[in-house]
């Protein structure tokens, strides 16, 4: 039954000036992101393995090594001046164990920079090894077609310095130009460039031959385009190798050091694609990612794919892959010579981020992906290449290379997990009879949804919290403790989507949850320290609600599959739930209210439904039928996060979401009315999701409301005994807690637990104002500038 009572709209109450509070921030649960995007990998003589890879979250550079013996990484995040660099990066490390990398840095504007690092002083130290000079675009655009695409590598020379190889993609424009079908292509003067460091810290930067471009010089009158993908080695009496692409004229190119004088440079033709076009067609076929392993001083192997992510999607050439080995000419120990080539079959899924690892020319293992498919793929052969099997391993979708490594008896493929936003390692037995997966870095991303209780019993306040940790898809319930935060992890469901937590009479907790995955919600419960899980509904539960008096403990949640309105309840004794459904009127509801017992068992929610964005309240009171009211006229709002409270009279104030005009509106039942206004919050699609309120000992409503700006943020708003609202500062959110939180009111004390909106750090925290009813201190702060 419905009683419809008038809604009145009152003006807008005026805000005159912002209060001050100060908070004390505690910080629960630091959120790893440690990210991986563009992995480089290194393999010391002992077994060790060594990564660098770009911390998407921080933009800056990290690195994670792994312990031969007891195979565990350890991740190391902002060990170098803060700023953004790291987008593509190389790592080495000497003889003594120092660590040696290579790293575009952004300078000025979108400009990137070599930059260099080691620790090898006891501390790091950066060096500029070309100065500021401009190497073209930084970030994520030098992966897109078209642009340059950023390469950087590093070795070690014989006496314990570095020498690094890098793709100069600044550009020059070059007049008197006129072909104009590709234009994007035509104004480059790109080129590899190389910088070795002597015993007394000083770079050189050696000549490298120019490749004249040889197909359509009219219009790039320096040089050809190559470099985009270098890779350097080593010989063993210290002649350098550096195998790029020469992007315009098809070829792959190996260069050369004269031995240990690294200021000159040969270049000698490994292979070229044949141009099946005329004219501007001409620059559809070209190498892209190769990749290189030595066999001592005597053998190379290279892998390189065919054009598309780098080149055009029509050339005929696009989807090949070839292996190559090249051994040393008898008559010319720095030449190579081609002894084997295997062209795999031509595909219409192009194979991209291409990595190979060898145990000597024999067995070799090449990983791919392939880019319509998104397979991760094992290509191997046993016998030096004279036949090769292929394995689809997972699904992995990526966008930066894959790394590869030999460690004992296994093959280690490692790759960024674009999804999780980590470095994900496989790990095969090198027969690949079997595969075993990880993650080496982690992006825990807690607190999808937060649910808080604060009981204060004796001067002591009992808190807990319960939010799920995305990365492992686990349920995390923590404790306050001595002053100490105790996590525990209560179930690994993959999918919880909403929660609730309640404190029993005897000290114990209850939580429910809705598990996607498990098509169900559950209740679950504490016993002699273990959690233990019982069915509370068949159904997934959106917006779970969970409250309790002396007697029983009461539920409520929205159907996913029909959105109706199911309420629970139990007697603390017996602990059997009843379940009943609430008359939708044939309607689905879309959002519902925490729910409110009276102190004679009268229960109340509010909610709205979808057709009519109606919104109403139900009540039902001990052994008697729910009632309602509407509180609002059909299509006049679409009410979002409704917090639902009882005044010292027991009339209901309700605050929600407008989503329909993005305001924060107010509702207050009078004797025969719903007085309705709205907040001053500057209206926002995002503003007031989520929103708390609640209601202190004089009936003065406060509104906790989150406001996405450059920085999201929380807000408060108070209104006084005279209608009059007030903003309240939140200082000291150190942790920036916005997007997800909850508000309690403990006597005069204020409580707010949420997730964390740092960049680095997506965690738990909270902001507790002790006394923060009776602390306001008046300032004549416009409340826009808090």
């Amino acid at each position: 039954m419905y009683r419809i009572l008038l809604s009145l709209i009152l003006p807008l109450p005026l805000l005159v000036e912002a209060q001050v509070l100060q908070w004390t921030y505690d910080n629960i649960a630091t959120d790893l992101r440690q990210s991986g995007a563009n992995p480089d990998l290194y393999q010391s003589p002992t077994g060790d393995v060594y990564l660098s890879f770009w911390n998407t979250n921080l933009n800056s550079l990290s690195y994670a090594t792994r312990d031969a013996g007891t195979g565990t990484w350890t991740v190391v995040e902002s060990f170098l001046p803060t700023g953004p660099h790291g987008f593509v990066s190389a790592i080495i490390a000497d003889d003594n164990g120092f660590l040696h990398l290579a790293y575009m840095s952004r300078i000025e504007g979108n400009v990137s920079t070599l930059q260099y690092a080691t620790n090898k002083s006891g501390s790091w130290v950066v060096e500029s090894p070309l100065g500021d000079e401009n190497l073209g675009p930084y970030g994520e655009d030098s992966n897109a077609p078209r642009l340059t695409q950023a390469s950087v590598d590093i070795e070690i020379q014989l006496n314990g310095e570095p020498i690094i190889s890098v793709y100069d993609g600044s550009v020059e424009t070059y007049a008197g130009c006129v072909y104009t079908n590709q234009a994007s292509y035509l104004q480059y003067d790109l080129q590899l460039r190389v910088a070795s460091r002597d015993m007394a810290g000083s770079w050189t930067e050696g000549s490298i031959p120019d490749i004249p471009n040889l197909n359509y010089p009219g219009c790039i009158p320096q040089g050809d385009r190559f470099g985009e993908f270098c890779q350097i080695e080593k010989r063993s009496d210290g002649t350098m190798f550096v195998l790029t692409n020469s992007f315009h004229n098809h070829n792959l190119l190996l260069f050369r050091s004269d031995s240990t004088d690294y200021s000159t440079w040969d270049v000698q033709l490994l292979d070229s694609l044949g141009t099946t076009f005329s004219g501007n067609l001409r620059y559809f076929d070209t190498f892209e990612q190769p990749t290189m392993v030595m066999h001592g001083d005597t053998s190379i192997s290279v892998l390189v794919s065919g054009s598309e992510q780098y080149g055009f999607t029509n050339s005929i050439n696009r989807h090949i892959l070839t292996y190559y080995r090249f051994d040393q000419d008898t008559g010319n120990t720095d030449l190579f010579v081609e002894t084997d080539l295997e062209l795999f079959p031509t595909l219409i899924n192009y194979r991209s981020n291409l990595t190979m690892s060898t145990r000597h020319p024999d067995t070799i293992y090449h990983a791919f992906i392939g880019i319509r498919d998104n397979f991760l793929q094992i290509q191997h052969s046993f016998n030096g290449g004279s036949t090769w099997e292929v394995d689809s391993v997972d699904l992995f979708v990526t966008d930066a290379p894959l790394v590869s490594a030999l460690v004992g008896d296994s093959l280690y493929v490692i790759g960024f997990d674009q999804f999780r936003n980590a470095i994900k390692e496989y790990r095969f037995p090198t027969d690949l009879s079997s595969m075993s997966t990880r993650y080496i870095t982690i992006q825990e991303k807690r607190g999808e949804f937060v649910k808080s209780v604060v009981t204060r019993s004796g001067g002591t306040d009992e808190i807990a919290l319960i939010y799920p940790e995305g990365f492992s898809g686990s349920l995390v319930f923590t404790q306050l403790q001595s002053g100490i935060w105790q996590e525990e992890t209560v179930t690994t469901s993959e999918s919880p989507v909403s929660g609730a937590l309640a404190l029993q009479p005897d000290g114990s907790y209850t939580i429910l949850l809705a598990d996607e995955e498990a098509d169900e919600t559950v209740e679950l419960q504490k016993v002699n320290g273990i959690w233990t899980s019982s069915p509370l509904s068949v159904e997934v539960l959106e917006g779970i609600q969970l409250t309790q008096d002396s007697d029983s403990m009461y539920a409520a949640g929205l159907s996913r599959s029909n959105g109706d309105l199911l309420f629970f309840s139990r007697s603390h004794l017996n602990n059997l739930w009843q379940a009943s459904q609430i008359d939708s009127g044939g309607s689905p509801f879309q959002s519902l209210s925490n729910i409110v017992v009276e102190g004679d068992g009268t229960v109340h929610l509010a909610y709205s439904d979808l057709a009519t964005g109606q919104l109403s309240i139900t009540s039902r009171s001990i052994g008697a039928d729910w009632t309602g009211e509407i509180v609002t006229q059909p299509q006049s709002y679409r009410p979002a996060e409704i917090e639902l409270r009882l005044n010292s009279t027991g009339l209901a104030v309700i605050a929600f979401k407008d989503d329909k005009s993005g305001e924060v509106i107010l509702a207050e039942e009078d004797q025969s009315s719903w007085l309705l206004s709205e907040l001053p919050t500057d209206p926002g699609n995002l503003i007031g999701n989520p929103l708390e309120m609640i209601l202190d000992t004089k009936d003065r409503p406060w509104v906790l409301y989150n406001f996405p700006d450059i920085q999201d943020e929380i807000r408060l708003l108070r209104r006084d005994g005279s209608g009059t609202w007030f903003g309240v500062s939140v200082l000291n959110n150190t942790g920036e807690i916005a997007n997800e939180f909850q508000l309690h009111l403990v006597e005069d004390d204020f409580y707010v637990f949420g997730r964390k909106n740092d960049p680095a750090d997506q965690g738990i925290a909270s902001l507790y104002a002790e006394e923060g009813v009776r602390t306001l201190i008046g300032a004549p702060v416009d409340y826009l500038q808090l």
